[in-house]
């Protein structure tokens, strides 16, 4: 084999002394044994099982060309394979895939360019992204020195911009990483944050583990880095436990809200105009690391008016970037999940949702995006099924004009360019014709996602999408009750845990308790509120269009200590006609009621369990409350029964053997 020119030879020496430096300042790593001699790099891997012997053949072209063989004890070829990068990246790729994630520099591809100002001749450049090659090769290959040294100079100064923002970045987190993929122009960048400050029900409600961070991972240029930022490319998710076999990864998890953040993040980077970027580097380059500023960190996170407002650390673009992530995961409730603008006349709810532009409606059920009704069927059944019945009783209603709210919206499948149903045009006419051709649940949840929609179709090509939309727009996180969590008291299987309150207003909510203390109360009212109710919270609807009984004494949200109290307040005149409807939906849930998994009748009723703070506010009338402050009364529990004799039973909230049963349901 030809030599290796002096400053190839000298790259690979100082290449193969990082991998022997980093392995021997990693008391536990299993690679040893490391030996170079005549072009050949030898190493071994001890493991309790098994132990590898590698052989790495180094062409003259170095990095190019080279070859590696892995034998496993001994005697066994186990792979030859070949590879075109410098030594530390194939050895880190071996590391990642027997040991653990490695870092080592790769000397060879950070070696300095000779100054613009000394002789070109003779000089070899080391290109930090291809080969090395001097003025000879550059004339034969009609190379532009000129425009090359000006690309290092571009490439020298995105250096400085990287290693000054990765350094602030570790200095706000330290487990923040970054991996320089030359060959590809890359630099990823991978940071966590945190979702301790996220309430454990919230957390679930958004489909998220609330012990275990989210991580933002950002890709950019290494040639231009924040000079364009067009192509940056953002990924966000939180990691499973991994598995028991330790040689698994664990699996990205990607819920829907981490979709939204990941678009939002995508759109925070690229609505950033020129002045700005170069404002946040040029605050970052006067400015000195400081230890750890953890606490303005969490100032960040705080609830502000405009959370998609610049953070403004003066840490560079990496720690801005952090802080963004963190502010708006607290916010997303507020934004829609595919325009990422603020709701249009909603109150803040818990859940994320699709608002009611025209456009997002679109792109949510002609495009399929953030959308999936065959998964919610199939593991959230029970409540999809709540949620339609609750739907088509306000269609039902005689009150359907004050209570179907919001109305549906709905893209017309035979032209994407019309609404088939919308809030500015209520056809309430068409919308309770379509509910009416809804096939029961015990039917749809054995379809896959194309089978249900063709089946769907079948009946009506608008029930598709209006299912999109009851599902899409409920803000509530509704989750059934095992049988072991149920409270014994409460005689019905169908119990859910419901939360209601969007994370602002459970944190008034728990200042509030924290001061005052708090007590559980019963809140009965027709399922036919419950469509609004489940949008929109539930609010003091005194005075309102949406009161269906007095308020003698006074305005406000009506609870009970006593269920019997509450029972009183769920009938309302919908519940009896539907005995009498006929529908067709009513006669395939009837015949097929044989499990106590689905509601077998639209006769059903509906009583929540609250929480509410115990403060002068709350007047208490005997058996009757009434909370004037909408803030201080949050949703726990949702209550179906599927007739009257059910709801017999007298239950007091304030029974010591009822809170028993209450705080062992939350707690578990």
């Amino acid at each position: 084999m030809a030599d290796l020119s002096s400053h190839r030879l000298k790259n690979l020496l100082n290449d193969i002394e990082a991998i022997k430096k980093a392995c021997a300042e990693d008391k536990n790593c299993p690679f040893r044994g490391f030996e170079y001699d005549n072009f050949v790099f030898k190493f071994e891997y001890h493991d309790k099982n098994e132990k590898r012997f590698f052989w790495i053949n180094l062409s003259e072209d170095y990095p190019n060309s080279s070859s590696l063989t892995c034998t496993v004890n001994g005697s066994v070829e186990h792979y030859t394979k070949r590879f075109d990068l410098p030594l530390p990246f194939e050895f880190c790729s071996l590391a990642r895939e027997l040991y653990k994630e490695m870092s080592i520099p790769v000397v060879s591809l950070h070696s300095t360019a000779p100054s613009s100002s000394k002789r070109l001749a003779d000089c070899q450049y080391d290109d930090p992204y291809g080969d090395s090659f001097s003025e000879e090769e550059c004339d034969n290959e009609d190379y532009d020195m000129d425009m090359y040294e000006e690309i290092l100079e571009t490439n020298s100064e995105s250096r400085r911009k990287i290693d000054l923002d990765f350094a602030m970045l570790k200095n706000f987190c330290e487990d923040a990483q970054m991996t320089e993929i030359h060959e590809l122009d890359l630099a990823e960048f991978l940071f966590p944050i945190s979702t301790h400050s996220l309430e454990d029900e919230l957390a679930r409600a958004w489909k998220l583990d609330p012990t275990r961070p989210i991580f933002i991972q950002a890709t950019f240029s290494l040639r231009q880095y924040t000079c364009d930022l067009s192509a940056v490319r953002i990924e966000v998710f939180q990691q499973s436990q991994k598995a028991t076999d330790s040689s698994l990864k664990p699996d990205k998890l990607v819920p829907p809200v981490l979709l939204q953040l990941q678009s939002a993040l995508v759109n925070f980077i690229r609505t950033l105009d020129k002045d700005v970027i170069s404002a946040i580097e040029n605050q970052a380059a006067g400015r000195r690391l400081r230890h750890k500023p953890e606490a303005k960190l969490r100032r960040v996170s705080d609830d502000t008016p405009d959370s998609k407002k610049l953070p403004n650390f003066g840490s560079g673009f990496l720690v801005e970037l952090m802080a963004y992530a963190q502010q708006r995961l607290h916010t997303l409730n507020r934004y829609c999940v595919i325009c990422d603008e603020l709701h249009i006349f909603l109150a803040n709810m818990l859940k994320p949702m699709v608002c009611s532009r025209p456009l997002c409606i679109f792109s949510y059920q002609t495009l399929g995006v953030m959308s999936s009704v065959a998964d919610a069927i199939s593991t959230d059944f029970e409540v999809v099924d709540l949620l339609i019945k609750m739907a088509r009783a306000a269609c039902m209603s005689s009150r359907s004009q004050a209570i179907l709210d919001p109305f549906p919206t709905v893209i017309d499948p035979k032209d994407s360019t019309k609404l088939a149903l919308s809030p500015e045009n209520k056809d309430f006419k068409l919308v309770k014709a379509v509910m009416e051709k809804f096939l029961p649940m015990e039917e749809m949840v054995f379809f896959g996602p194309t089978e249900l929609k063709i089946n769907l179709d079948q009946k009506d090509v608008l029930i598709y999408p209006l299912l999109q939309w009851i599902i899409s727009s409920n803000r509530c996180h509704i989750v059934k009750l095992g049988h072991d969590k149920q409270l014994a008291c409460i005689k019905t299987p169908h119990q859910f845990l419901l939360r209601s309150s969007a994370p602002e207003k459970e944190e008034i909510f728990k200042r509030a308790k924290k001061k005052l203390g708090s007590i559980y109360a019963f809140h009965g009212s027709p399922i036919e509120n419950w469509h609004s109710i489940m949008r929109k919270g539930l609010v003091n609807a005194s005075g309102s269009k949406l009161q269906l009984n007095g308020a003698a004494y006074g305005a406000g949200i009506y609870l009970s200590p006593d269920s019997s109290v509450s029972f009183s307040y769920m009938a309302s005149p919908i519940t009896m006609g539907l005995r009498a409807a006929g529908s067709s939906l009513l006669a395939a849930t009837q015949s097929k009621s044989q499990s106590l998994q689905f509601l077998p009748s639209q006769n059903i009723y509906c009583m929540a369990m609250c929480e509410v703070v115990n403060s002068t506010h709350l007047k208490k009338y005997g058996n009757i409350w009434v909370m004037p402050e909408e803030d201080f009364v949050v949703t726990r529990f949702l209550f179906v029964f599927e007739n009257v004799s059910s709801m017999l039973s007298h239950i007091v909230s304030t029974n010591p053997e009822v809170l028993r049963q209450i705080n062992k349901a939350l707690n578990s």
